[in-house]
């Protein structure tokens, strides 16, 4: 993932479920995205040191 203020990652959630994450840069997040129980788009929820950011339907499960 891309973005700003990623340094200071505490967690990303994706379909609610916490993924591991490692962070590359302030600006680059690398994520491992947990399996799904069924296809279809998934929410992606970043929560930083500056907030939480929802990203709505930023991950589609094939």
């Amino acid at each position: 993932m891309t973005g700003q203020n990623l340094a200071t990652t505490a967690m990303v959630t994706i379909r609610g479920t916490v993924a591991q994450f490692s962070i590359g840069s302030n600006i680059l997040l690398s994520v491992v995205v947990p399996p799904a129980p069924a296809p279809g788009p998934a929410d992606v929820i970043v929560t930083t040191a500056a907030g939480t950011l929802t990203l709505t339907g930023a991950y589609l499960y094939t």
